[in-house]
């Protein structure tokens, strides 16, 4: 059968059920059979092709991109998938065919979240992509991302070499003037400034303390204290709420 025959030159891994040659309703054929198919997930599922490259068919049996992919992730719960072409152009790809960036991106791209994806772009500098309008969210690039934007609409980044800050989902700076130094855990920041002096940073992009130290000293305990030493030169525990512990600085850490 002319069917099998093709089936042989392709050497699949899995035959899909009534994947022959015959004539479906409407006078449709199924003219490719293809190396490797995935599920139809919201409407599109991935083919990779005899050409060795991926594509996206809808329910209707039709391509969604005129061309083919040398790396595809597919949409999963996604409405993009992160595509690489032949040429080692870097992108992102919506379900009509589109792509959401105006330009091609450069390596370590990540998934959107929230409408909003970290990337990297040719010129080796980071910005966030508008998942909407395909357009950065900043004007200015960035360094690196610490941080990606968390639940509370805050991430961290390097603006300059060696210079930080915090900035929100409406493409704003949280602080006026940028820190020297920082230690990210993942829900406290410690942060130092031009001046020299330390603070911490909570989630919410907040300082902790109004007052700032000569040093601190690691993260918060699972207590919510930690060490930290005064402008006087003596230690004391900071809380999470920005509260010295002792009434008396101690002229060491116990």
């Amino acid at each position: 059968m002319k069917e099998i025959e093709e089936l042989m030159e392709v050497k699949p891994e899995i035959i899909a059920m009534d994947a022959t040659i015959a004539t479906r309703p409407e006078g449709k054929t199924l003219d490719e059979f293809f190396k490797e198919v995935s599920p139809f997930k919201n409407g599109v599922g991935m083919v990779q092709r005899k050409n060795e490259l991926y594509n996206f068919l809808d329910e209707n049996g039709n391509y969604i991109s005129s061309i083919d992919f040398v790396y595809a992730s597919g949409f999963l719960d996604n409405d993009t998938s992160i595509i690489v072409t032949e040429k080692g152009e870097k992108n992102y790809l919506r379900k009509d065919g589109s792509f959401v960036s105006k330009e091609n991106l450069g390596d370590e791209l990540q998934c959107f979240e929230n409408g909003i994806a970290a990337v990297k772009r040719q010129n080796n500098m980071y910005n966030f992509l508008l998942e909407e309008d395909g357009v950065m969210l900043f004007h200015d690039d960035f360094v690196s991302i610490i941080s990606v934007f968390n639940n509370a609409g805050v991430a961290i980044v390097e603006v300059e070499p060696e210079e930080y800050n915090f900035i929100a989902y409406d493409g704003t700076y949280i602080f006026d003037d940028n820190f020297i130094g920082i230690v990210y855990d993942g829900k406290f920041t410690a942060v130092k400034s031009k001046t020299g002096f330390w603070n911490y940073v909570t989630s919410d992009g907040e300082l902790v303390s109004n007052e700032w130290f000569l040093e601190t000293y690691g993260v918060f305990s699972e207590f919510g204290i930690t060490w930290v030493r005064r402008e006087n030169g003596l230690f004391n525990l900071l809380t999470v709420n920005g509260n010295l512990v002792f009434s008396v600085d101690l002229e060491a850490r116990e």
